[in-house]
């Protein structure tokens, strides 16, 4: 869209007509990308990480995943300084960065204080995110009667 000095300026005509066609390119590129996941959700449920990124990898995306598990209990590992652990935190954070889109792992709905992190950092930059399980909201308001019930 640079003119040169010795060219005459583009109308705004075209240069829309330019900026359309690039944003179409781009689409099309973007469709024939595979798209970037990370994967969220408690160390404690390695299967499901490994599960997930099997079947998502074989659909044809790009997975983040977690290296390494927090819970040595879980994996027969030496037990991770608090360090290390906020540490691999915001490591985990960097990849939902890179990521175009996040996946929680709420096996049997459980979701723990750093994968709430994960979720809210996901959402608030901006990524689309979904979950494993249906996700269950806590009200402490009671429904109201729906009168045409009943």
């Amino acid at each position: 869209m640079n003119n040169k000095p010795n060219e005459p300026k583009q109308s705004i005509a075209d240069r829309v007509v330019d900026l359309v066609v690039e944003r179409d390119r781009r689409q099309r590129l973007d469709a024939m990308l595979p798209s970037v996941v990370c994967l969220c959700g408690s160390t404690r449920f390695m299967d499901a990480f490994h599960e997930a990124g099997w079947q998502l990898t074989l659909e044809g995306h790009i997975v983040l995943s977690v290296g390494v598990c927090k819970h040595a209990e879980h994996h027969g590992g030496e037990a991770l300084s608090q360090k290390v652990a906020d540490q691999l935190d915001k490591l985990h954070l960097r990849k939902i960065d890179m990521a175009d889109w996040v996946l929680i792992l709420n096996v049997d709905g459980y979701i723990g204080e750093s994968t709430k992190k994960e979720l809210d950092y996901g959402i608030d930059n901006d990524k689309r995110v979904m979950f494993l399980e249906p996700i269950k909201v806590a009200t402490s308001e009671r429904p109201e009667k729906d009168e045409s019930c009943p």
